[in-house]
């Protein structure tokens, strides 16, 4: 006959069954831990992405606006008007011959001075200027009322807000072509950062200080648009063939469309200066650079033709770059 024992209960765990515990406590919490920080890097990584793609459609935006308010300048055509004027001097020939009349003299068509007032003046028309790097555009835009109020407030000359302004784009303190061919003539002051620069001038006035020699002192016009702008691209279809310059009075017009390419870093450095972490490619699961596209057609815009060679007019003319 076996005696029955009572089981004692154990008041504690052992020694082994605490170090599981604590080890598998302590996994759990990690777990929880790096899905927490996964999930706010991916809520970082999606904000940043919005504010980005918000920041390149409000820059694309304001470039495209500002492309579709370019001036186009059109030569008046007087081949019309010449016809005109040579069937009227035959049938008053013809009259004068019937009616037995000798005519000694005839009327010269008062066309010569209005050519030469418009080849005179072909060099000064607006249009769209520029390369692969940097855009000018004269638009026309009439100020705003809150425009002169702000320019009485800060003492601004009121002359300035033409409704003909000239805008250029590019990139402060790059180096491009055109600021270099123009002697940092729209480069941006010594120990500047860079980013995208908006820079809005009378074209009256910007014209006057060019011929004055004083365009370097309207440097103080210039606008840094956004820092976070690190690479820009322009290029240029004129109905047939992509250009990565364009003229308007070399090329006789305005481009059809213009694609504006621009490449924005989403990394904030505290010193401007330091680009050592630029060159890493991806951090923290972010990509460095993300490249935004966006073609803008014009209205105004005509095909040009394409048996025009514009390389022959660009050597009989000074650098399509010197018109900024």
């Amino acid at each position: 006959m076996r005696i029955r024992t009572p089981r004692k209960c154990r008041s504690a765990f052992t020694l082994l069954e605490v170090i599981l515990a604590v080890a598998l406590t302590a996994i759990v919490m990690g777990l929880i831990a790096g899905a927490i920080d996964f999930h706010l890097r991916q809520l970082t990584i999606r904000r940043t992405h919005i504010e980005e793609a918000q920041l390149a459609r409000s820059i694309l935006r304001r470039i495209a606006d500002d492309l579709r308010a370019v001036v186009v300048h059109r030569t008046v055509d007087f081949s019309s008007v010449e016809e005109m004027t040579e069937i009227a001097d035959a049938a008053d020939d013809a009259l004068d011959a019937l009616s037995g009349e000798a005519t000694t003299e005839t009327t010269e068509p008062e066309t010569t001075a209005a050519e030469d007032l418009v080849a005179s003046s072909v060099s000064s028309s607006p249009g769209i200027f520029g390369n692969q790097f940097e855009l000018q555009v004269d638009i026309s835009r009439i100020p705003r009322y809150e425009e002169y109020e702000v320019a009485m407030q800060t003492g601004l000359q009121i002359g300035g807000l033409s409704d003909m302004k000239t805008v250029t784009y590019y990139l402060g303190g790059a180096g491009t072509s055109l600021a270099t061919s123009t002697e940092n003539a729209i480069g941006m002051a010594e120990g500047a950062t860079g980013g995208l620069v908006r820079r809005v001038v009378s074209r009256a006035t910007s014209r006057y200080a060019m011929m004055g020699g004083t365009f370097d002192g309207m440097s103080n016009s210039d606008q840094l648009m956004a820092p976070e702008v690190s690479q820009m691209q322009f290029q240029y279809f004129d109905g047939y063939q992509w250009n990565t310059e364009w003229d308007s009075d070399v090329r006789g017009g305005i481009p059809v469309a213009v694609e504006v390419m621009i490449t924005i870093n989403n990394f904030r450095f505290d010193d401007p200066n330091d680009r050592d972490a630029q060159r890493t490619g991806v951090q923290n699961g972010v990509a460095q650079n993300n490249v935004y596209r966006l073609v803008v057609y014009l209205p105004g815009s005509e095909p040009l033709d394409p048996s025009v060679d514009p390389n022959a007019a660009d050597s009989t003319s000074s650098d399509t770059g010197a018109a900024l």
